[in-house]
């Protein structure tokens, strides 16, 4: 059957945190192939040149690896791999050349971890490397996230693959120093450009249904909204999406807050989509 055209609207918002520099990117494509909407968190780490290649190239990459097996799970979870691995012979390719990236302590280059949501009509397709994530919430403002684990060198399933593979972590946990065991870039500089042991570019793959979930708002963003608790952004959507509000002004609002307010300091992306309207906020009547 023909897909119908992805439902609701989109705004992204950013805040830079109490860090120097931004290094989250966002990225939202209405038609990155046909009926086919794009939502996308990056979240730098190492300077913000990876995340912003990856932005830039995402897109146009898509494209040139179609068609897309949307009907095959399996098919589709191979196509996730190729693209995110492009994506990162891309980084190589790039960041090889750069001056800059070869200045790092770390012996590292710049690196990133991302979520890629695809959008056709009620479908969604997940593919995520890393810590930033998907977030449904109901009418009743309850949450539910769709991305499935975090990447990180101590999460049993990935803690297993390390092992499996020999990889080394530090005495502080980290993967050659990163908080993540998936990653596009992060090359060893030192080491003829290769990537730690370990780090793999794989992402995991899900596919959800929006009617099936409830879904009436779907967030799509980098770690640094996780100062924020699930109930105060289920608030937030419902007073900011009131209206004729915009979905910008929801997803500004959550960036500004997690960002001005969360004790990491952390930099903060941001995508919302709204699908329907939440129901007004009940407003408690005062005794008299």
């Amino acid at each position: 059957a023909e897909p119908q055209p992805p439902q609701g609207t989109c705004g992204v918002g950013t805040h830079k945190g109490r860090r120097s520099h931004m290094e989250d990117r966002m990225l939202v494509l209405e038609e990155v192939l046909p009926k086919t909407r794009l939502l996308a968190a990056v979240d730098g780490h190492g300077g913000h040149k990876a995340a912003e290649l990856v932005v830039k190239q995402l897109g146009d990459t898509i494209q040139k690896l179609g068609p897309w097996p949307f009907e095959d799970l399996e098919l589709l979870q191979h196509k996730f791999a190729e693209l995110f691995a492009d994506l990162d012979q891309q980084l190589l390719e790039h960041l090889r050349g750069d001056a800059d990236e070869v200045q790092s302590s770390s012996g590292l280059s710049s690196g990133c971890v991302a979520c890629i949501v695809l959008q056709r009509g009620e479908s969604l397709y997940i593919a995520s490397v890393g810590d930033c994530k998907v977030l449904s919430f109901d009418e009743k403002g309850g949450a539910r996230l769709l991305s499935g684990p975090e990447h990180h060198p101590d999460m049993a399933e990935e803690a297993a693959r390390l092992k499996a593979c020999g990889a080394k972590l530090n005495i502080d946990g980290s993967l050659a120093g990163l908080a993540v065991s998936r990653a596009l870039g992060d090359f060893n500089f030192q080491d003829n450009w290769s990537k730690p042991p370990g780090l793999v570019t794989t992402p995991a793959v899900y596919k959800h249904e929006l009617e099936a979930l409830g879904t009436n708002t779907l967030l799509v963003a980098t770690d640094g909204l996780d100062e924020m608790s699930k109930q105060r952004m289920a608030s937030l959507l419902r007073s900011e999406l009131q209206g004729e509000k915009l979905p910008m002004a929801a997803a500004q609002a959550l960036a500004d807050e997690a960002g001005q307010h969360g004790d990491s300091g952390d930099n903060v992306g941001v995508a919302v989509l709204m699908v329907k309207r939440p129901p007004a906020p009940i407003v408690e009547e005062k005794e008299p």
